[in-house]
């Protein structure tokens, strides 16, 4: 599925949420997609459309300029709304390119796959 993010939020270790790492786009259709994570928890939490979510440690997700990519399973994509990848285009500052690369590494810190190409 292609988005095009309108608004992205994301924190590395959210004292507001017991140190959760967590980022959170929507889209310029309303589209939501979410990935979070608790400092010792083995599996990150995808989120997708509003509030539909699934927990896996098999994700991976790689950083490419101003184009987020996110894969899992099959199996994790029917629990979801059926897509199994997400190709996320984001026009942002490059502050907020700075930060979602820092949360995303604090998300699959241990967990998943995840990569940043410039």
């Amino acid at each position: 599925m292609r988005l095009n993010a309108v608004t992205i939020l994301s924190h590395p270790n959210d004292p507001e949420y017991e140190g959760m790492a967590h980022i959170y786009l929507t889209s310029d259709e309303g589209y939501v997609f979410s990935l979070s994570r608790f400092p010792d928890a083995d599996a990150i939490e995808i989120m997708v459309s509003d509030q539909i979510t699934a927990r896996t440690s098999d994700v991976t997700a790689v950083l490419q300029g101003k184009v987020l990519v996110v894969r899992f399973p099959t199996k994790i994509a029917r629990s979801l709304d059926g897509h199994a990848e997400y190709e996320i285009e984001m026009d942002f500052p490059s502050q907020q390119f700075d930060e979602l690369h820092m949360a995303l590494s604090s998300i699959f810190s241990s967990v998943g796959k995840y990569s940043r190409e410039t």
